[in-house]
């Protein structure tokens, strides 16, 4: 391993280009480097976004579709279809490779079960190490349990417009804690004023 992988600088494996991630510390710098990196490479979406890849098993059945395609047309679209799969799943598979090789073993560990989805595994490593990410969602959470109708004085529709976007800002922090639809009706019945709840 060079001495640049060490200062958590860029590194490279292969064709893989990777930033190593030694300290919490190093985190802001090496998130924004690493997403620097996916743009340039062309897979940013991968880590930004969940996006849908065809396993091996998937993109062979496309090549035999493709094979016993009669219609010129449908073949054509197959064909272009299966180009744009196989440069998916080469571009998903460099994001989990550069994620992997940026991590110390430990966490690398945590990864395995999501070691097929570049998004999960970018969001199990902000987790771990975005502090000021962790600070904010908290805070957010408690926000959004505090926010209630006091009075009747104000609007229930401007009180329903704070509570999602509170849950909307959680979710763009991470979206496991976003309350579900159910979870937000709840919390609507559950802290609307007395005046209110009387109406019922």
């Amino acid at each position: 391993m060079s001495s640049d992988e060490d200062n958590g600088k860029t590194g490279k494996n292969g064709s893989t280009t990777f930033v190593k991630l030694r300290t919490k510390k190093q985190f802001p710098e090496w998130k924004r480097k690493t997403l620097a990196l996916a743009r340039q490479q062309g897979y940013s979406r991968f880590l930004e976004r969940t996006i849908d890849v065809l396993t091996e098993t998937e993109i062979e059945d496309l090549k035999t579709e493709i094979e016993v395609e009669t219609d010129a047309d449908k073949k054509k679209e197959k064909k272009l279809k299966l180009k744009r799969e196989q440069q998916n799943s080469k571009l998903s598979t460099t994001a989990s490779c550069m994620l992997t090789l940026a991590m110390p073993e430990s966490v690398n560990k945590k990864l395995e079960d999501v070691k097929n989805d570049p998004k999960k595994m970018f969001e199990v490593i902000c987790a771990k190490y975005d502090k000021k990410g962790n600070n904010k969602l908290s805070n957010l959470t408690k926000q959004l349990t505090r926010c209630r109708l006091r009075k009747t004085s104000r609007e229930p529709d401007d009180w329903f417009i704070d509570l999602q976007e509170l849950n909307c800002k959680i979710e763009q922090i991470n979206p496991q804690f976003k309350m579900t639809d159910v979870q937000l009706s709840m919390h609507i019945m559950t802290n609307l004023c007395e005046e209110y709840e009387m109406l019922d």
